[in-house]
């Protein structure tokens, strides 16, 4: 059974249709990125899993219950975590209140918070020496591990991660890109929107590409590296 199962969503802003006939399928323990230009629907489908958006039409099923129209923190308490394009920094709460925060969204994730706090500290060993900073005070590639670290806490059996290299200078990219591995190491059921095209094919299983909030391709991720489509818009190649 897939983990998480979109079917043909149509979601609108006010009467702009934003996402037409959508479906993509993840199964447990793969990393599937969705690749596409800016404004092409990416952070539109993430922001409807997590309940922030509703579909108009067709259904979105989670470990085979059916969770359109649910609130974000319904959703969130099933399993699904976002990590969004927008990082929701509060600048003078603690790097450790944040992280604790995130463990808030279910009864097993705030017993469980010790542990997911260690598990977060070796895969972003930076936060470990400025969990007593306040937030505002972090770069900005630092802001972005707290961002996916935060969403970890919730102990999430799907991570959704929006442009999680957005803004950041490719030393950091590398950075954030190097957690991601050991995350899908782990065997972290992972949906990634990404607009460093190249990084999140290596990295995923498969990928779909969306356009004009229109899925127009899908394939193994190594494949679609190598299609003369994706080279040309994407690749710059």
């Amino acid at each position: 059974m897939h983990i998480l199962n979109v079917n043909k969503i149509d979601v609108f802003y006010e009467k702009l249709k934003a996402l037409h006939d959508v479906s993509l399928k993840i199964d447990k323990g793969e990393c599937v990125a969705l690749i596409g230009s800016n404004g092409s629907g990416k952070t539109t489908l993430m922001n409807t899993i997590i309940g922030i958006l509703r579909p108009e039409s067709g259904t979105i099923t989670f470990e085979g219950k059916r969770i359109e129209g649910y609130p974000p923190y319904r959703i969130t308490e099933l399993g699904i975590a976002l990590a969004p394009e927008v990082r929701a920094i509060f600048p003078y709460m603690s790097v450790m209140d944040h992280l604790l925060l995130g463990a808030q969204s279910s009864r097993k994730a705030w017993n469980d918070r010790y542990d997911t706090l260690e598990r977060v500290f070796q895969l972003f060993p930076r936060l470990k020496e400025r969990k007593s900073q306040r937030a505002g005070t972090l770069s900005g590639g630092e802001s972005q591990m707290l961002n996916i670290a935060r969403a970890l806490m919730s102990k999430p059996k799907l991570l959704l991660l929006d442009e999680p290299s957005l803004g950041l200078a490719p030393k950091l990219v590398l950075d954030i890109f190097s957690a991601l591995q050991k995350l899908r190491e782990e065997k972290m059921t992972i949906l990634l929107a990404e607009q460093y095209v190249r990084h999140a094919l290596n990295l995923s299983d498969r990928a779909y590409v969306i356009e004009n909030g229109r899925i127009v391709k899908e394939g193994f991720g190594k494949i679609l590296l190598a299609d003369d489509d994706i080279r040309r818009k994407y690749l710059g190649a």
